[in-house]
């Protein structure tokens, strides 16, 4: 490298390539303004990733709409403009699991009857 290098824009950094530490104290900068905006979103309530496709009340006429019986799921799905799927995932979501009955109590194990072995006669 000379001198002509310095004043044509020539990134000289640890490591030998363009990149170096000034290349990567950038990217890290950047990182923590991104950080900083997703910590913001989710104080004001936001969402992280993909929006819901049905808002709250779309999505609990629809379940409505279901326990009726007067739909099926894919009719359900072509009114609302959602797959199946996600008629079934709000179906889902809003009904509570099932419970499930205990199991019985197993009774004891009858005990083990050990019998000795007949001695071999000579």
């Amino acid at each position: 490298m000379n001198d002509r290098d310095v004043g044509q824009g020539v990134g000289v950094g640890v490591g030998g390539g363009p990149g170096g530490v000034d290349a990567a104290l950038v990217v890290l900068e950047q990182r923590g303004a991104d950080q900083a905006r997703v910590g913001a979103g989710e104080a004001k309530g936001r969402l992280r990733g993909k929006q819901p496709k049905l808002k709250p009340a779309q999505e609990a006429h629809l379940v409505t709409l279901w326990r009726e019986g007067t739909h099926t799921g894919e009719e359900l799905a072509g009114l609302f403009s959602v797959s199946r799927s996600t008629v079934y995932r709000a179906v889902e979501r809003a009904e509570p699991p099932p419970e499930i009955p205990p199991a019985p109590p197993t009774p004891p194990a009858a005990p083990r009857v050990v019998r000795a072995k007949a001695e071999a006669s000579a």
